[in-house]
Protein backbone atom coordinates (compact mmCIF):
# COMPACT_ATOMS: atom_id res chain seq x y z
CA UNK A 1 0.00 0.00 0.00
CA UNK A 2 1.46 3.34 -0.98
CA UNK A 3 1.82 6.31 1.42
CA UNK A 4 -1.17 8.20 -0.02
CA UNK A 5 -3.46 5.21 0.44
CA UNK A 6 -2.25 4.73 4.05
CA UNK A 7 -2.93 8.39 4.84
CA UNK A 8 -6.40 8.09 3.32
CA UNK A 9 -7.18 4.94 5.39
CA UNK A 10 -5.90 6.55 8.62
CA UNK A 11 -7.90 9.73 7.93
CA UNK A 12 -11.10 7.76 7.30
CA UNK A 13 -10.57 5.68 10.43
CA UNK A 14 -9.98 8.81 12.51
CA UNK A 15 -13.19 10.36 11.23
CA UNK A 16 -15.09 7.17 11.97
CA UNK A 17 -13.76 6.99 15.57
CA UNK A 18 -14.53 10.68 16.12
CA UNK A 19 -18.10 10.15 14.94
CA UNK A 20 -18.50 7.20 17.31
CA UNK A 21 -17.07 8.74 20.46
CA UNK A 22 -20.11 7.73 22.52
CA UNK A 23 -21.76 11.12 22.63
CA UNK A 24 -25.12 11.54 21.01
CA UNK A 25 -26.50 14.47 19.12
CA UNK A 26 -29.96 12.92 18.88
CA UNK A 27 -32.31 15.59 20.23
CA UNK A 28 -34.94 12.94 21.06
CA UNK A 29 -32.87 11.50 23.93
CA UNK A 30 -33.47 14.21 26.53
CA UNK A 31 -36.57 16.30 27.14
CA UNK A 32 -36.06 20.00 26.72
CA UNK A 33 -37.34 22.49 29.25
CA UNK A 34 -39.87 25.02 28.02
CA UNK A 35 -38.44 28.37 27.00
CA UNK A 36 -40.47 29.98 29.75
CA UNK A 37 -41.36 27.62 32.61
CA UNK A 38 -43.91 30.09 34.05
CA UNK A 39 -46.17 30.13 30.96
CA UNK A 40 -49.75 29.11 31.79
CA UNK A 41 -48.97 28.69 35.48
CA UNK A 42 -50.71 30.08 38.56
CA UNK A 43 -49.03 30.28 41.97
CA UNK A 44 -50.53 31.45 45.25
CA UNK A 45 -49.49 32.01 48.84
CA UNK A 46 -51.42 32.92 52.00
CA UNK A 47 -49.74 34.72 54.87
CA UNK A 48 -51.76 36.07 57.81
CA UNK A 49 -55.02 36.42 55.87
CA UNK A 50 -53.49 37.98 52.75
CA UNK A 51 -53.40 35.83 49.66
CA UNK A 52 -51.13 36.72 46.74
CA UNK A 53 -51.75 34.94 43.47
CA UNK A 54 -49.66 35.26 40.31
CA UNK A 55 -51.27 34.11 37.05
CA UNK A 56 -48.64 33.89 34.29
CA UNK A 57 -49.49 33.85 30.58
CA UNK A 58 -47.05 34.19 27.67
CA UNK A 59 -45.28 37.42 28.65
CA UNK A 60 -47.86 38.99 30.91
CA UNK A 61 -50.01 38.10 33.86
CA UNK A 62 -52.17 39.27 36.72
CA UNK A 63 -51.26 39.61 40.38
CA UNK A 64 -54.29 39.20 42.66
CA UNK A 65 -54.06 40.38 46.23
CA UNK A 66 -56.97 39.31 48.41
CA UNK A 67 -57.63 40.06 52.08
CA UNK A 68 -59.54 37.53 54.17
CA UNK A 69 -61.02 37.67 57.66
CA UNK A 70 -59.50 34.24 58.37
CA UNK A 71 -55.73 34.01 58.77
CA UNK A 72 -55.69 30.84 56.60
CA UNK A 73 -57.37 32.72 53.70
CA UNK A 74 -60.50 30.56 53.91
CA UNK A 75 -63.95 31.87 53.09
CA UNK A 76 -64.77 34.72 50.74
CA UNK A 77 -62.25 37.53 50.31
CA UNK A 78 -63.10 40.87 51.89
CA UNK A 79 -61.27 42.72 49.10
CA UNK A 80 -59.39 41.77 45.95
CA UNK A 81 -57.09 43.94 43.85
CA UNK A 82 -56.02 42.75 40.40
CA UNK A 83 -52.82 44.26 39.00
CA UNK A 84 -51.68 43.34 35.47
CA UNK A 85 -47.95 42.93 34.83
CA UNK A 86 -45.51 42.07 32.04
CA UNK A 87 -42.55 39.79 32.60
CA UNK A 88 -39.57 38.20 30.91
CA UNK A 89 -37.48 35.34 32.17
CA UNK A 90 -33.75 35.18 31.54
CA UNK A 91 -30.82 32.86 32.09
CA UNK A 92 -29.67 30.96 35.13
CA UNK A 93 -28.15 32.73 38.11
CA UNK A 94 -26.96 31.58 41.49
CA UNK A 95 -28.54 33.22 44.52
CA UNK A 96 -26.43 34.67 47.31
CA UNK A 97 -27.03 31.46 49.28
CA UNK A 98 -26.18 29.07 46.42
CA UNK A 99 -29.59 28.11 44.96
CA UNK A 100 -29.97 27.97 41.19
CA UNK A 101 -32.53 30.50 39.99
CA UNK A 102 -33.54 32.42 36.86
CA UNK A 103 -33.46 36.10 36.16
CA UNK A 104 -36.97 37.55 36.12
CA UNK A 105 -37.96 41.07 35.11
CA UNK A 106 -41.45 42.18 36.16
CA UNK A 107 -43.05 45.43 35.03
CA UNK A 108 -46.02 46.43 37.16
CA UNK A 109 -47.68 49.88 36.99
CA UNK A 110 -44.85 51.08 34.73
CA UNK A 111 -42.13 50.12 37.24
CA UNK A 112 -39.65 47.41 36.25
CA UNK A 113 -38.20 45.22 38.98
CA UNK A 114 -35.11 43.10 38.33
CA UNK A 115 -35.43 40.00 40.47
CA UNK A 116 -34.79 36.28 40.48
CA UNK A 117 -37.16 33.33 40.78
CA UNK A 118 -36.74 29.69 41.72
CA UNK A 119 -39.04 26.77 40.97
CA UNK A 120 -38.74 23.59 43.02
CA UNK A 121 -40.66 20.66 44.44
CA UNK A 122 -43.05 18.09 43.03
CA UNK A 123 -42.56 15.64 40.17
CA UNK A 124 -41.62 18.33 37.64
CA UNK A 125 -39.83 20.58 40.15
CA UNK A 126 -42.35 23.34 39.42
CA UNK A 127 -44.75 23.03 42.37
CA UNK A 128 -43.11 25.72 44.52
CA UNK A 129 -42.14 29.25 43.51
CA UNK A 130 -39.90 31.64 45.42
CA UNK A 131 -39.22 35.21 44.35
CA UNK A 132 -36.18 37.35 44.99
CA UNK A 133 -36.47 40.00 47.69
CA UNK A 134 -34.70 43.21 48.66
CA UNK A 135 -32.07 43.40 51.43
CA UNK A 136 -31.59 41.93 53.94
CA UNK A 137 -32.60 38.85 51.88
CA UNK A 138 -30.51 40.14 48.96
CA UNK A 139 -27.01 41.52 49.35
CA UNK A 140 -26.55 45.16 50.33
CA UNK A 141 -27.26 47.53 47.44
CA UNK A 142 -29.32 44.94 45.52
CA UNK A 143 -32.62 46.86 45.42
CA UNK A 144 -33.90 45.49 42.07
CA UNK A 145 -33.97 48.88 40.32
CA UNK A 146 -31.45 48.02 37.56
CA UNK A 147 -29.82 44.94 36.02
CA UNK A 148 -26.68 45.62 38.07
CA UNK A 149 -28.77 45.89 41.26
CA UNK A 150 -30.89 42.78 40.55
CA UNK A 151 -32.07 41.00 43.70
CA UNK A 152 -29.69 38.12 44.40
CA UNK A 153 -31.46 36.59 47.40
CA UNK A 154 -34.53 34.34 47.41
CA UNK A 155 -37.33 34.87 49.91
CA UNK A 156 -37.64 31.31 51.19
CA UNK A 157 -40.03 32.40 53.95
CA UNK A 158 -42.85 32.89 51.41
CA UNK A 159 -43.39 30.00 49.02
CA UNK A 160 -46.07 30.12 46.35
CA UNK A 161 -47.83 26.83 45.57
CA UNK A 162 -48.75 25.93 42.00
CA UNK A 163 -52.49 25.57 41.38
Amino acid sequence: MNVTAKILVISCASLLFAACDGSSSDDDDAPTAPTNPLISATYQSCVNGVELEYQFSNENGVKKESAFAALDCSGDPLTTIDTPFDFSIGGDVTSNTGETAWKLDITENGIKTYTIVRLSGGNLSTDDLNFGAPPPVSSAGRDGTTEDKRFDGLDLSRTYDRN
